[in-house]
């Protein structure tokens, strides 16, 4: 394992009430900009696109025990669907008992991200050293694009929590022979899948990492781990076959993968398209029937222009996937809003800058190692158990969602879950680097 970095001078009384405190701080701001966007965020018109399909799911759930996006206010039957997957819906059904549902929906998954970020920062910190761990809790902590999410009755804020919990509770099992813990990391990414399903064929590349982390002879603990993955989108899995037959429904996957077929977000280069290309083109009805057809059309536009196709599939979208600005929403903001934070608090718009124009940097970084990473492993023929988990996990998962999102729509909002990933892999190899750098210089 890499070696971590050393502590300052002191006993272990100083340490331990540095370490405290250090939780102490990130905890409380991470409350209080999570809790602020949340409840002063003023969005305007919070419940529409996804957000209204979320709702309804939810409320259908709550009211009729029933997993549809039907809206009886327009006379619609409420028939089981599956659209949109559950985890959201579900999580936000449990509030819809209360006065408020939309509005303590935002606050618990505010709590739960700030939760799960300050975990973060005291496992981390046992794994890559406290120095590192809080440098990168604290910018995940006041990543502007992670705050605004708090606003949103959206998935990003709830898939970030899963994922991060996940990553952090099977790296802390590795490290510490808790089998609990990758019991509960195991779950965790399982509801993960179903809040963004874009990470269910991350799964068995998951599994993998763990026979290859555990000493031989650890098959077991590799099993219960991979039953605890997967046991509840099992459950998902199983009901969709039971309503719509082993096809399921995959009306959602059609339409992401063609969402992505438009070179810059544009039907036919026109500027007045942007974000939205699939709108203005009226072959869509038909290239959506089913993904053979969604292949051809494809097949039919890239065969007029092979080289614009290929820049755009393995440059383009790549590239747009990690950039500051949200396609479909003004720069940080998915829905417009008519007031912010960001607008006027110094704190939000201090980190707002620093993080606006260190992006681009930390998102090359990041790549970079983790491309380095995985091409290390490849040197060492999987031979996992020289480097730390917890950077393993987060590069590959990097890796693995910019290579997934080259087949569908690679919008910006998707990446935005990804942030405490992004800070762990960046704060780790420059750290590693000035360690190697002080060793070489004595």
């Amino acid at each position: 394992m890499p070696e971590h970095q050393s502590l300052p001078q002191g006993g272990p009384r100083y340490h331990k009430t540095l370490f405290l405190l250090s939780a102490l701080f990130l905890f409380c701001l991470a409350l209080y900009m999570n809790m602020t966007a949340a409840l002063v965020t003023q969005v305007n018109n919070p419940i529409r696109a996804d957000a209204l399909h979320y709702h309804t799911y939810a409320y259908n759930l709550h009211a009729y025990n029933t997993y549809s996006g039907a809206s009886a206010k327009y006379g619609e039957a409420i028939v089981p669907d599956a659209y949109r997957p559950p985890g959201f819906p579900m999580f936000a059904s449990l509030f819809f008992g209360t006065d408020f549902p939309v509005t303590h929906t935002l606050i618990a998954q505010a709590l739960i991200l700030t939760l799960a970020l300050t975990l973060s920062y005291i496992l981390v910190s046992t794994m890559i050293g406290r120095v590192p761990a809080f440098i990168a809790t604290l910018l995940a902590v006041t990543s502007p694009h992670l705050v605004v999410s708090n606003s949103y009755y959206l998935t990003e804020s709830l898939f970030s929590s899963l994922l991060l919990l996940s990553f952090i509770l099977f790296s802390y099992g590795l490290k510490t022979n808790k089998t609990v813990c990758l019991w509960l990391a195991g779950l965790a990414f399982g509801y993960a899948s179903l809040v963004r399903p874009s990470v269910d064929f991350f799964m068995p590349a998951y599994v993998l990492m763990l026979y290859l982390f555990l000493p031989k002879g650890s098959k077991r603990i590799t099993l219960y781990f991979a039953l605890s993955l997967f046991v509840i989108p099992l459950v998902w899995k199983l009901r969709n076959i039971v309503h719509f037959g082993p096809g399921g429904d995959s009306q959602i996957i059609i339409n992401s993968f063609l969402h992505g077929t438009y070179p810059n977000f544009m039907y036919n280069g026109d500027p007045a398209t942007y974000g939205y290309p699939y709108r203005f083109d009226p072959l869509i009805p038909q290239a959506s029937q089913s993904l053979g057809h969604a292949l051809n059309y494809l097949w039919d536009k890239a065969a007029l222009n092979p080289m614009e196709y290929l820049l755009w599939y393995f440059w383009g979208k790549p590239t747009t996937l990690w950039s500051w600005q949200l396609i479909q929403g003004v720069d940080i903001f998915t829905y417009p809003v008519d007031y912010s934070p960001y607008f006027d608090k110094p704190l939000f718009i201090y980190t707002f800058l620093f993080h606006f124009y260190s992006h681009f940097v930390t998102v090359a970084i990041g790549m970079a190692y983790s491309v380095w990473i995985l091409l290390r492993i490849l040197q060492k023929r999987l031979d996992l158990r020289q480097f730390e988990p917890i950077v393993v996990v987060c590069a590959a998962l990097l890796i693995y969602i910019t290579f997934m999102h080259i087949f569908v729509a690679s919008f910006p909002r998707y990446t935005i879950p990804l942030r405490p990933q992004l800070y762990i892999v960046v704060l780790f190899c420059l750290f590693s680097l000035a360690r190697r750098y002080k060793a070489r210089s004595d």
